[in-house]
């Protein structure tokens, strides 16, 4: 392949090529050698890629390669299938800009997207890397799952120059990978949980994931990156699915890391029916289906699904949010150990007691839901709806003493974080230990709980990801770029060594000791390893006595947002 010359192809120029680099503009196959042109130009097994080189404000460089896809379209006939890999492409592929994210549409977030910005079209990957590790090829990886409720949100959100700036600077060198994958019913559809046919298959959404890693597995080492040092990381929704990917025999010789921030609920159990009574509630709202409509027939519910393929993308996506509204959500993976091909073929205890040993990375920040901010008035706890929550979570939880519930109950100003975050985190962080894998635990902890979630611009830190990809980041003072440099160090040190530094130690099941982290005024870090993390929040949870089913199970219904 010819390079010819390339600086006008690019967006941002490049610095100019002295003699003494001796880096050349000429014809070089990279699978050949190790000398690399400074160039936009990668050669992948499917052909050949043309990204273009980012500078960012603080002058540092990367190559980004966005919008390659990893799976066919899933639209039409491959509606509601599961993702069929990319196979090749002719010419060079223009990797220049980000493709649209996946369909979505949701009252739990407030970003204001037309759907003209989104597409069904979607299943797209994203490589960020840097001339380091493009001359050596020896960079980890870090495989990103963006969050957002399993139904909103997407890779497009997220700022290139952030990512290269926290990740690829001369003494980090971390490739990364970001893709988009389908969201809530395109990527959630349970009509069946009892047939076992690839018509009927479960964790779509899932299956695009594990795709999108393989892709990644196989085709890093043209971009730099060493695909036996892949760290798989995500935060909330993402975070709970890189948990669950982590433990799947699918991916037990594809990650060797796995970094858990802010999980949703990663102790959600398992169920075959997970999320069908709202499939087929969608079903019904198109007459694709009725209250007589045999579930366990597959002619059957081909029909409904054909029936579905039908119905605009835009149709579907909006009926889903009316539903939502409503109490009827489509949340977590389903037990798929019937259906053809499983990400998740075992109850999750099963999974864990089998999983490779690899290291682990989790934790919070001390305030995660912006959702908190809903039961305080000017940082003020609005007692109404905070017992109007709790009587709610008292009836989903089966506790019998309701008087003594409530009364305690009340006291928790951070209902929906002790239930969703810090309980279960620490139940997989002990598992994780308990089975000799390295594990490591911290919280970022704040100063004012109010001020945490007041809707002032600016940079915010709550929900543990805005500083590593610049989620929802406005314009970043010196303070916030110090506590930006320093907050992605801390995982990019894990993801290049194992071992995160700032003084942590690995976790103790004894102990439940994890790693305190602030910042004070000026914006540097403060650190502190201690015991007993969440001690008083899970010593009062688990001393309410629950039924068997999860208590999330009944969070969205009093989850109170409007």
């Amino acid at each position: 392949m010819s390079f010819g010359v390339v600086y006008s192809i690019l967006s941002i120029s490049f610095v100019a090529i002295s003699k003494q680099e001796n880096l050349l503009i000429r014809e070089l196959n990279l699978e050949e050698t190790r000398e690399i042109a400074l160039t936009d130009l990668i050669q992948t097994s499917l052909g050949q890629l043309q990204g273009r080189l980012i500078t960012t404000v603080t002058r540092v460089q990367g190559y980004a390669f966005l919008g390659i896809p990893y799976a066919e379209p899933p639209i039409g006939e491959l509606r509601f299938k599961a993702p069929v890999p990319e196979s090749s492409w002719n010419g060079t592929l223009d990797a220049t800009s980000y493709q649209k994210d996946c369909m979505w549409n949701s009252s739990f977030n407030k970003i204001d997207l037309s759907y003209s910005q989104l597409s069904e079209d979607c299943l797209y990957l994203n490589v960020f890397t840097s001339r380091r590790c493009l001359e050596r090829r020896d960079c980890a990886v870090m495989f990103y799952v963006h969050g957002g409720g399993f139904k909103f949100e997407g890779p497009g959100l997220l700022k290139p120059e952030i990512i290269i700036d926290n990740f690829l600077d001369t003494d980090r060198n971390v490739v990364v990978v970001t893709f988009a994958y389908r969201l809530g019913i395109l990527g959630m559809i349970n009509l069946a949980p009892g047939l076992n046919s690839w018509s009927t298959l479960k964790n779509l959404a899932s299956h695009d994931q594990l795709t999108a890693l393989k892709f990644a597995h196989r085709e890093i080492h043209a971009f730099g990156g060493d695909p036996n040092r892949i760290t798989l990381m995500g935060h909330s929704s993402g975070g709970h699915d890189s948990y669950m990917l982590s433990l799947s025999p699918r991916t037990k010789f594809i990650i060797h890391q796995v970094v858990v921030m802010a999980p949703l609920n990663p102790e959600q159990a398992f169920t075959l029916g997970q999320n069908t009574k709202t499939s087929r509630k969608i079903a019904e709202a198109f007459n694709c289906a009725n209250n007589t409509t045999d579930y366990t027939d597959l002619r059957s519910v081909k029909a409904v699904l054909s029936c579905l393929r039908n119905v605009s993308v835009e149709s579907l996506i909006d009926t889903q949010r009316t539903l939502e509204d409503q109490g009827h959500q489509l949340v977590f993976r389903a037990l798929d150990m019937f259906g053809p091909d499983p990400v998740f073929p075992y109850p999750k205890e099963h999974l864990i007691s089998k999983k490779k040993p690899i290291p682990m990375l989790t934790g919070t920040v001390s305030k995660e839901l912006s959702l908190s901010y809903d039961l305080l008035k000017n940082g003020i706890v609005d007692q109404n709806a905070l017992e109007t929550t709790c009587l709610m979570a008292i009836k989903t939880m089966g506790l019998t003493s309701v008087n003594e519930s409530l009364a305690n109950c009340i006291r928790t100003r951070q209902l929906f974080d002790d239930v969703n975050f810090f309980v279960p985190i620490l139940d997989i962080v002990r598992k994780n230990s308990e089975t000799g894998m390295t594990t490591y635990l911290y919280e970022l902890k704040y100063s004012d709980f109010g001020d945490a979630y007041m809707p002032e611009p600016g940079f915010k830190l709550n929900h543990d990801w805005e500083p590593h990809h610049g989620l929802y980041g406005g314009e970043l003072t010196p303070k916030d770029h110090r506590i930006k440099s320093d907050w992605s160090r801390f995982f990019v040190n894990f993801i290049n060594t194992g071992n995160p530094g700032f003084g942590m130690e690995k976790f103790d099941p004894d102990k439940d000791n994890y790693l305190s982290m602030d910042f004070d005024g000026n914006g540097n870090m403060e650190t502190e390893m201690r015991n007993g993390y969440r001690e008083d929040t899970v010593q009062f949870w688990e001393g309410l006595k629950r039924n068997e089913e999860p208590f999330w199970r009944g969070w969205y219904e009093f989850w109170i947002v409007r």
